[in-house]
């Protein structure tokens, strides 16, 4: 029984630390997401300003 108790605690300990490297991995995925998100909708607003500069010129 005793041998019971300490291959289910280790099963925990293991189920444990690998959550808590995937809510690692979500918590990093959302930073960069939401780091990334606005950088990109500015170069994709600053490229569509860009472009009716270029056709205004023309």
């Amino acid at each position: 029984m005793k041998k019971f108790f300490q291959r289910s605690k280790e099963v925990f300990l293991n189920f444990m630390y690998n959550v808590a490297i995937g809510f690692l991995w979500v918590c990093i995925a959302v930073y960069a997401l939401a780091i990334l998100a606005p950088l990109f909708l500015l170069g994709v607003w600053l490229s569509v300003q860009m472009f009716h500069m270029v056709v205004a010129a023309l």
